[in-house]
């Protein structure tokens, strides 16, 4: 399942014209374990910030650090995500990233169940 949707990802973004100039990283452990604060929500809303899309997103669970009850966080190289949608929110270097939990959770929950 995580091979096709790394598959689907890339496909989705070559047809929507994104593949050429971006690829987000893939869902991975390692990655993951970058992550200096990792939370679960949803989708409130989207706007595009000149090359960035910013997605507004509702915390429901903190996996690593604290959080206020909403964050703002870019998208990376405009995964798409929907109002509603279940999203990954994590800092990685500088970045507050939002990630569709869909391929990502798993990572993230593998890369910090021990520090629960």
């Amino acid at each position: 399942m995580k091979a096709f949707s790394a598959v689907g990802l890339v496909l989705m973004l070559y047809l929507h014209g994104g593949a050429e100039a971006c690829e987000p990283y893939p869902p991975s452990v390692d990655y993951a374990r970058e992550a200096s604060f990792v939370a679960l929500g949803h989708v409130l809303g989207d706007r595009e910030d000149g090359v960035e899309l910013r997605v507004r997103v509702q915390v429901s669970e903190v996996l690593v650090g604290k959080s206020a009850q909403k964050l703002e966080a870019v998208s990376p190289c405009h995964l798409p995500v929907e109002r509603g949608e279940r999203v990954v929110v994590a800092r990685i270097g500088e970045w507050l990233l939002v990630y569709p939990a869909e391929m990502y959770e798993e990572s993230f929950r593998e890369a910090f169940a021990a520090d629960r």
